[in-house]
């Protein structure tokens, strides 16, 4: 047995025999750690910090590439215009940051369900 194996068994057997969370504290946990990076974002980075971060995933999305290729990219343009802007954050701010916007712009891209083909009603009777 490989040492990482033995160290999988033991986070297993410590995660499923001794801690035992249950499905609503493993919510908590979760939420908890989703709105402590959230504030972190944003007293850290403001909505200039937020913006660059934006910008710059938009714009690497938009080039295209492999996703290590897209995400450096944003990160080299973050850097030089966070510094030039003189926002200041740690990168595991700037990297929730970045993951939120992938988010937020892959929401955005994802179409919606056409629920009027073959219900327009725009001229249906009331009666």
């Amino acid at each position: 047995m490989s040492i990482l194996t033995s160290v999988e068994q033991f986070f297993e057997n410590l995660w499923n025999n001794i801690l035992k969370p249950d499905v609503q504290e493993a919510i908590d946990v979760a939420e908890a750690f989703f709105s402590a990076a959230a504030t972190a974002v944003a007293q850290q980075l403001g909505t200039t910090g937020l913006k660059i971060v934006t910008d710059a995933v938009a714009a690497a999305e938009t080039a295209g590439g492999t996703g290590a290729q897209k995400l450096a990219a944003a990160q080299a343009s973050i850097a030089t215009n966070l510094s030039t802007a003189g926002v200041t954050a740690a990168t595991n701010v700037i990297n929730a940051a970045i993951e939120g916007a992938v988010a937020q712009l892959k929401t955005a891209q994802t179409p919606t369900p056409d629920n009027s083909a073959g219900s327009d009603n725009s001229n249906a009777s009331t009666k």
